[in-house]
């Protein structure tokens, strides 16, 4: 009489829900920087002078730089395992690169020549791109890592959902309302903007930290199969042409 066959099932790999909620707000941390970001044309035309079809042409050449970015970043991170995970590390360094690139460009020194402000502001535009492309390629890999699931992978929406809405709703409400009144000249006035930057930038640092510390017990190589703890890794050649 034959034996039965009977294969495992991999065990589910459950978080906590403070985990879940706690890492949701990596994808927080990016939506403050996008909103703030999302002031970027006022910003440059209003206070730097520089022409709205220039500043028109860096938004869409960010665009396409941030396509080629992607596959790159995400072939670094599935090549990553090391003493700090996978994921924190790019948490940390998009954190970092975004963080600084803000600061640079709402704080770019009035008194550069307008040629010099356009290549100062491409320069750290790219710097900001190259960092969100960090901190979001985590964001559904992490996912995987943290939690397999599926009852808990809608919570990931709920946490992040409400808490992104507060933070652009509020950081623009914030801006307008409350602190433009504040400067002579409102929103034409440069400190309004290093004003309102350093604070969404200490928000960011926060949900990062958050983030950091959400996935942290799950950011080992145990972790980052697909529910049959192998691990499987993609060439740049493959995530270019799936």
């Amino acid at each position: 009489m034959g034996g039965i066959n009977m294969e495992k099932k991999p065990e589910i790999n459950r978080a906590k829900t403070w985990q879940v909620a706690f890492f949701s707000f990596n994808n927080t941390a990016s939506n403050t920087n996008l909103a703030m970001m999302s002031f970027f044309m006022v910003f440059t035309q209003n206070i730097l002078g520089i022409a709205a079809v220039l500043v028109g042409g860096i938004a869409t050449g960010m665009r396409i730089f941030d396509a080629v970015t992607d596959p790159i970043v995400g072939t670094l991170i599935d090549r990553t395992d090391g003493k700090f995970g996978k994921y924190r590390p790019y948490m940390v360094i998009g954190s970092f690169l975004m963080n600084v690139a803000m600061i640079c460009i709402f704080f770019c020194p009035q008194e550069m020549g307008r040629a010099a402000k356009l290549l100062y502001i491409i320069l750290f535009y790219a710097v900001y791109v190259l960092g969100y492309t960090c901190q979001t390629c985590v964001t559904k890999g992490g996912q995987t890592a943290l939690t397999s699931a599926p009852e808990q992978r809608p919570l990931f929406s709920i946490f992040d959902g409400i808490a992104s809405s507060l933070v652009n709703a509020g950081l623009s409400l914030f801006l307008t309302t409350i602190l433009a009144p504040r400067y002579e000249g409102g929103l034409l006035n440069p400190a309004v903007w290093k004003s309102v930057v350093l604070i969404a930038v200490v928000l960011q640092i926060v949900f990062t930290t958050l983030a950091v510390i959400g996935i942290k017990d799950k950011d080992h190589t145990e972790y980052f199969g697909f529910g049959d703890g192998k691990v499987t890794k993609l060439s740049f050649k493959e995530i270019l042409n799936p």
